[in-house]
């Protein structure tokens, strides 16, 4: 009897290792579908260096999330946690996302002369709900059973990251007068390149994970 639940979990584990990633990587598809749809409507309007700026920027930060996101599904500790907790990761990894979508979908700076709302207010949203995902994590995993997870498995260094870079970005906003031009744009590559060298270079995932 023991044999046949210890196997009913395994294949549980393994559904979830199998479905989990491939979701989130058919939603990456589409957002870098809509980056390539506003990529083409620059090129035939003139593509300057700015919207190859915002290009770039929106590579570097959907890259980062991807991978990030891709080892912490597929994590030992990630597919071995209870059912509310491993839906509670989820559902905020696919709303990470969905931001990421919306990014695709301002990479251009034509794009966010359109919209009060844009690339910028879509990258600090998304770095607002990871920070806010992990320090849940934090709080979750001590005072609820059903969210306990070992605390190596909850990825900290995360949190710091995206709490200097959102820092960052509000500063500069107020230094630079329009973060949309060639002066803001490089300051937020950047700061974003950063971001991608500590957490995919330097940051070792399995480790962290």
């Amino acid at each position: 009897m023991n044999d046949q639940k210890q196997q009913k979990k395994d294949i549980q584990l393994e559904r979830r290792a199998i479905i989990s990633p491939l979701f989130l990587t058919v939603l990456m598809g589409i957002a870098y579908d809509r980056m390539l749809e506003v990529a083409h409507k620059s090129l035939l309007s003139g593509l300057i260096v700015n919207d190859l700026l915002l290009i770039a920027t929106f590579l570097l930060v959907s890259m980062r999330f991807f991978i990030g996101n891709q080892l912490y599904l597929v994590s030992d500790d990630f597919k071995k946690l209870k059912e509310l907790a491993w839906l509670y990761d989820y559902f905020v990894i696919t709303g990470q996302t969905i931001c990421i979508v919306f990014l695709g979908n301002f990479s251009s700076v034509q794009a966010n002369g359109y919209s009060s709302i844009g690339f910028l207010q879509f990258l600090l949203v998304l770095y607002v709900i990871d920070v806010a995902w992990i320090i849940s994590l934090v709080i979750l995993s001590e005072l609820f059973y059903y969210f306990r997870r070992p605390r190596k498995s909850i990825p900290v260094k995360w949190a710091f990251l995206n709490t200097f870079l959102i820092f960052a970005i509000i500063i500069l906003n107020f230094i630079v007068s329009d973060l949309y031009s060639t002066t803001g744009l490089v300051w937020l590559l950047c700061l974003n390149l950063i971001g991608f060298i500590v957490d995919v270079v330097i940051v070792d995932h399995h480790d962290s994970l």
